[in-house]
């Protein structure tokens, strides 16, 4: 199993004491995994340098992080949609969707609100 990290919060954690603060914390995201591993770490530094933050857990429709893989090993998030703060303002939910029979991993849905343009042909 791997996650975000291991209190089921997006951003740094205890584990981390010492090392630069590379990691925004955001104490509102949820998750069901439990789990940080090394490929977890290098997402939170990705997110970081990046400015993205990871919808998942922390957005209507998914407030409580849902596992997003089911297999024989467990359960895991390991499948996440971030965003840039100018998207975050237009996004409307995110949902993990039910497992269905092609794929271990479930279907994730994100709504974006989308401004309308009207084009004059001539």
């Amino acid at each position: 199993s791997s996650g975000i990290n291991a209190s089921g919060h997006y951003g740094r954690e205890p584990e981390f004491a010492g090392q630069p603060k590379s990691h925004p914390v955001t104490s509102d995201r949820a998750s069901k995994d439990t789990v940080l591993n090394s490929r977890g770490k290098l997402l939170l530094d990705f997110l970081a340098c990046t400015r993205l933050t990871v919808l998942n857990g922390c957005t209507l429709g998914d407030v409580l992080g849902e596992v997003t893989s089911v297999n024989y090993n467990g359960c895991s998030v390991v499948d996440y949609v971030a965003v840039n703060p100018n998207l975050r303002r237009r996004v409307v939910s995110f949902k993990v969707l039910d497992l269905t029979k092609y794929s271990d991993h479930k279907p994730c849905l994100c709504k974006i609100r989308a401004k309308s343009i009207s084009l004059d042909a001539e």
